[in-house]
């Protein structure tokens, strides 16, 4: 074995097959492995299409322009990667950096951020305490983090993401979205294939959701632009809801113990409504063919709006319920 003074360089070349070291160096005069110390550089000039598989303990590791499988793993260096055929990368406390990945990118890191841009294959990203961000992904995605902010944008399937503490934000996903976390706040903007989203102590936003949008928050607000929504399901405990519904929507429902919904119908929709709250106030500046029923504290608003259609069904504990409909300019 081989050990670098800080000073070299050491080359390594694939030649016909094999693998030819080169350099000013001890290394050229031993065939066997070649150590270097924090200050050495290697660098390995490969065919295009080869494929590498790269282990180390505590370097960063560099690889631009080889479109065959890589296979990493460090421990505590840093993985730079550009135009891979595929990647699976390992690292306990790096951060990994993949541009133009022809297919998919799988990652694990312990404590080092990770971002992808541009990757044709599935997305699988797991990480302690390391922020992921990725965008333009062209397949499925799947991320896992205890404690991690979460930035992805341009997803054209599913994408999966799951954290503990973290922040989640998701732009213009074509397939379904699902969000899982405990004290972190969601934003789903251009979702086309619906969301399904549920956090113990975070807001959530959506906007231009399509298909079926159902949420979940114990101690967080929900604002959701429901304009292009089928179905609306959404659950509070103690925050606020704001739901505002299209003329496509089917059916909404809502379900709140401490805090308030309001519920906007598009203008000149028709609705089927029941509006129930133990001990809040129930009002609707839609004009609704039906009955009204205050009994024990219990504020009941039963009927028909238009000629009726979008199921609407809002129960609340002790938050107000407001049914409003949306003005000509809105």
């Amino acid at each position: 074995m081989t050990t670098a003074t800080q000073t070299e360089v050491i080359s390594v070349r694939a030649e016909g097959g094999t693998v030819a070291i080169t350099g000013d160096t001890d290394a050229t005069r031993h065939s066997g492995e070649v150590t270097l110390t924090d200050d050495s550089h290697l660098s390995l000039h490969v065919a295009p299409k080869s494929a590498l598989s790269i282990s180390c303990e505590s370097a960063s590791v560099t690889v631009r322009n080889v479109t065959g499988p890589i296979v990493i793993r460090t421990e505590s260096g840093d993985v730079v990667c550009e135009g891979a055929g595929s990647l699976d990368i390992a690292t306990e406390s790096g951060d990994v950096s993949a541009r133009s990945t022809v297919g998919a990118v799988v990652v694990r890191t312990e404590n080092g951020d990770v971002a992808v841009d541009g990757a044709g294959g599935l997305l699988d990203v797991a990480t302690e305490s390391g922020d992921v961000r990725a965008r333009g992904i062209g397949h499925a995605v799947v991320v896992r983090t205890n404690n991690s902010d979460v930035a992805l944008s341009e997803a054209g399937a599913s994408v999966d993401i799951a954290t503990e503490s973290g922040d989640v934000e998701v732009v213009d996903v074509g397939g379904v979205l699902v969000v899982r976390t405990e004290s972190g706040n969601v934003v789903a903007d251009t979702v086309g294939g619906g969301i399904d989203i549920g956090t113990e102590s975070g807001d959530i936003v959506g906007r231009l959701i399509g298909a079926n949008a159902v949420v979940r928050t114990e101690a967080g607000d929900i604002t959701l632009d429901g304009k292009t929504c089928s179905i609306v399901d959404a659950e509070t405990e103690s925050g606020d809801a704001y739901l505002d519904l299209g003329v496509e929507a089917r059916a909404c429902s809502a379900r709140s113990e401490a805090g308030n919904v309001t519920v906007r119908l598009a203008r000149g929709a028709g609705a089927d409504v029941i509006l129930v709250s133990e001990s809040g106030e129930v009002v609707s500046t839609a004009t609704v063919v039906g009955r009204e029923v205050r009994d024990d504290g219990q504020n009941r608003l039963e009927g028909r709006i238009g000629d009726g259609g979008c199921a609407i069904d809002v129960h609340t504990e002790s938050g107000d319920i407001t049914l409003l409909e949306a003005s000509s300019d809105s």
